[in-house]
């Protein structure tokens, strides 16, 4: 695999800005096109990088994405997305990692990512089931 030029950047609509190009950020950028382009998720509902010491102060990790939806007078998560580069295997170490993130942002829905193998998670009950997809954005 050629190296990366270290200067190197791709812009993220999300952000708005210009980031580093890694591996991990390719696949970050393409779940994004399809969060926003496939299942029409409106960008100003996505976070990409999420802080958790917004919700636990000292918590200095971050969520790689997050979807909200509008509902009873705020925003509740829908979708937690953890991505990863190409060379990572999604296991269970990636699942449980974005298990602890579920603690502290319950959603409905999990993404798993590293671009060539993508899990889809629903909430079943006090955990999580497989699905064959995620469903279009509907802010209901």
């Amino acid at each position: 695999m050629p190296e990366l030029d270290s200067g190197a950047t791709v812009f993220d609509p999300v952000r708005k800005r210009q980031v580093a190009s890694t591996p991990e950020e390719a696949v970050r950028q393409a779940v994004l096109r399809y969060l926003i382009d496939t299942l029409k998720v409106p960008m100003n509902l996505i976070g990409v990088e999420f802080s958790l010491a917004s919700l636990e102060p000292g918590n200095f990790r971050r969520v790689d994405i997050v979807v909200w939806r509008p509902g009873e007078g705020q925003l509740s998560p829908w979708l937690l997305v953890e991505c990863k580069e190409p060379r990572v295997r999604i296991d269970d170490a990636v699942a449980f990692q974005a298990g602890d993130y579920l603690k502290k942002i319950p959603c409905r829905y999990v993404m798993l990512s590293n671009g060539a193998d993508t899990r889809y998670l629903e909430r079943y009950g006090d955990g999580y089931r497989l699905v064959a997809g995620l469903p279009f954005y509907s802010p209901e």
